[in-house]
């Protein structure tokens, strides 16, 4: 089986995803970054995964295959071109942007370096948001 190594930028959401991930056969956590050193510390023991302060030690990694951006919506467009860039497919939490622009911005990027962008549209899904017509 392929294994899949993920870096997780943030450790708010992020934390939810890295308890997400460590049940899926075949992805492997590569490291999580976050700027508060004790909480990294804390994930560190709960989950013994690797950790960081600097988000470039995950993105420029060439073993990690994935970049799950979970950081505030105003660094999304920062985040998500750099991983692009960096040749790193990215996963990425909502809203992506604030504004179509970027939207498209981060779309046109992940084109231009063939990489994968994905949105995670979970509360399309959740029962206080999903509509009655669908």
């Amino acid at each position: 089986m392929a294994i899949i190594r993920v870096g997780i930028l943030g450790t708010g959401f992020g934390l939810v995803h890295t308890k997400i991930y460590q049940d899926i056969a075949g992805v492997e956590i590569a490291g999580i970054f976050g700027r508060n050193k004790d909480k990294l510390e804390q994930i560190k023991s709960d989950f013994q995964v690797p950790i960081t302060q600097d988000p470039n030690d995950l993105i420029h990694d060439s073993s990690i295959d994935l970049i799950d951006v979970c950081l505030p919506t105003s660094t999304h467009m920062e985040y998500v071109a750099a991983s692009l860039q960096a040749g790193r497919d990215v996963f990425c939490e909502t809203p992506l942007a604030y504004n179509l622009q970027q939207a498209q911005k981060m779309q046109h990027l992940a084109r231009k370096y063939k990489r994968n962008l994905w949105v995670n549209l979970f509360n399309k899904y959740s029962p206080p948001t999903v509509s009655p017509e669908t």
